[in-house]
């Protein structure tokens, strides 16, 4: 009984209880002590220390006119843009390169309410080496007419990076067809982004140093067709990020209703209605372009129309693949739902045409000739919207086997104007055709062919691009 209360004895039996804990509380206040200052540390580190700097995105801008001076100032305005100019023009370069030495682009934006203001800016580089503009963009714009697209293809090819965006504005129909012919298996990372028209009605006031944005558009609606490679910023929210609140990009269902829908027989109707009864004789006065619209003309447009929503029908009808071409819609309908702000009165198809707010006081585009003035047939209105829209349009309808009487008029009518041969016993067989974006040139012979220059590109990685896209989208939204 002794022994037992000496080993069971309270005294004891505490003292190294203390003991133990006492050393065990030593030992684990160790580790935790270096864990706080290493904790501390980081801290005092992450307060002292900005995050890495993301590089600035790199943008490429191709061409030297009005558009391009407008996007250049636009876009290098921004912070954390590093804007390029690639101009093919070796003058060109060379002066634009020799203003910027001593002065910032100034882009003169007039507002709707009346009100202007200027901003200021420059490129990092002007060049003609393509090499130096293209590689490691981000973005390649191209803002030169369409007819110069090959050009700059076949120049950039070589340089284009696997996540770049390629936009068209504008790029006309067939855009698409020929950036992956010109640039090949560098286009196939690539996305394409084509809009039909400029975001703004522009005049280059100086060369190198001052443009004005006349007009904005309200909306202007563009195709998307995305490719293997992940865009490094959503693209219809960094071109809103350029141009600011207008006009306000929107994104086509594909690439055929932004070609059924890119009205390319307007300005190849204008003209026939002005000049298809010309006598011949020079005149004094180049006419306005659109203000003389006759209601003929305006009907003509109308029935052009209304062929594009028989061919967007039947592409629907006759697909294997579900496509969309709803918003393929009479060209009167489209312009009261998304252009009633630019124009002064729509109440028909005249009026939409001819009170216009943009190409205010256009003319005619004319040349001297025996003493006085007559229509240049070779100007932009038929050399960019015969081979590079109508043709495109006419190529979709073989295909479907539509019959577009109206716009077939037109081609066999600018193609006699303009020296050239698209159409031959009313088949697109001329030695001319060549030089168009005929989906077929560039082996797309089938619907199903077609409309897979977009579902083609339907993969894993452009899947988790449009999911990256959209929740940065509805952050971006519900931040604001």
């Amino acid at each position: 009984m002794a022994s037992k209360k000496k080993e069971n004895g309270p005294n004891t039996t505490k003292k190294s209880d203390k003991e133990a804990e006492a050393k065990t509380d030593s030992k684990t206040e160790e580790p935790n002590n270096e864990q706080n200052k290493k904790q501390e540390e980081t801290n005092n580190q992450t307060e002292t220390e900005p995050p890495p700097k993301m590089p600035p995105l790199k943008m490429c801008i191709c061409g030297s006119g009005g558009g391009a001076h407008c996007l250049v100032g636009l876009a290098a305005s921004q912070p954390d843009v590093e804007v390029r100019v690639l101009t093919l023009h070796e003058d060109d370069a060379k002066l634009w390169t020799k203003e910027m030495k001593n002065n910032d682009l100034v882009v003169v934006i007039n507002n709707r309410n009346g009100t202007s203001r200027e901003v200021k800016a420059k490129p990092e580089i002007v060049t003609k080496n393509p090499e130096e503009a293209v590689a490691g963009s981000d973005y390649i714009f191209m803002a030169v007419s369409p007819t110069s697209h090959d050009i700059y293809f076949k120049a950039m090819a070589p340089h284009v990076g696997k996540n770049t965006l390629i936009v068209g504005l504008p790029g006309f129909p067939g855009f698409e067809y020929q950036c992956r012919d010109i640039v090949g298996e560098k286009s196939i990372p690539c996305t394409l982004m084509n809009f039909n028209y400029l975001p703004w009605d522009c005049k280059l006031l100086e060369f190198g140093k001052k443009v004005e944005i006349i007009n904005f558009r309200s909306y202007l609606t563009g195709s998307m067709i995305r490719g293997r490679g992940i865009c490094r910023r959503p693209p219809l929210m960094t071109l809103q990020m350029l141009h600011g609140a207008e006009p306000i990009f929107r994104q086509s269902k594909n690439h055929l209703e932004s070609i059924l829908m890119s009205h390319s027989y307007i300005r190849p109707a204008i003209m026939f209605g002005q000049w298809n009864s010309w006598d011949g004789k020079p005149i004094h006065e180049a006419p306005l372009f659109y203000e003389t619209v006759t209601k003929e003309t305006a009907d003509l447009i109308s029935k052009c129309s209304d062929e594009c929503v028989e061919v967007a029908k039947a592409i629907m009808e006759k697909s294997a693949t579900k496509i969309d071409l709803s918003e393929v819609k009479p060209i009167f309908e489209w312009y009261q739902e998304l252009c009633s702000n630019d124009v002064n009165v729509c109440t028909d198809m005249l009026t939409a045409l001819t009170t216009s707010k943009f190409d205010k006081d256009v003319t005619h585009e004319m040349k001297k000739e025996k003493g006085g003035l007559v229509p240049d047939f070779h100007c932009a209105s038929l050399a960019e919207d015969i081979p590079m829209g109508t043709i495109v349009i006419r190529a979709l309808a073989d295909i479907v086997e539509v019959k577009t009487t109206n716009i077939n008029m037109l081609i066999e009518w600018c193609q006699q104007k303009m020296g050239k041969e698209y159409i031959i016993n009313g088949e697109l067989k001329g030695k001319d055709m060549k030089s168009t974006r005929c989906p077929q040139q560039y082996g797309f012979t089938t619907l199903e062919s077609i409309i897979a220059c977009q579902i083609g590109s339907t993969t894993l990685e452009s899947t988790i691009a449009s999911q990256i896209e959209s929740t940065i989208a509805s952050q971006i939204e519900s931040i604001s």
